[in-house]
């Protein structure tokens, strides 16, 4: 499967779970294992740091396959906007 396609997987996971009001203001991934057509990947994040006072949120993403591999890590930095009063 093409690498930068996996790569937009997981922008796109970020920003879906942030929802649309925030912004990426970093993204960075590495494909570290071939994934072939067919085979079932499975995109997962965890929430490593919040810094309330810049608004921002670093996750750690991850496409993984079937054998519980991880075929792509990634890291994206989110900007929540400010809440409103």
């Amino acid at each position: 499967m093409d690498g930068p396609l996996q790569g937009d997987w997981l922008a796109q996971l970020a920003l879906e779970w942030a929802t649309a009001d925030a912004e990426l203001v970093r993204f960075r991934y590495a494909n570290r294992r071939a994934a072939y057509v067919g085979e079932t990947l499975r995109a997962v994040g965890v929430v490593r740091d919040i810094d309330r006072h810049a608004r921002e949120v670093r996750v750690d993403l991850a496409l993984v396959n079937e054998r519980g591999e991880t075929v792509t890590p990634g890291e994206a930095r989110l900007r929540f906007p400010p809440r409103p009063e």
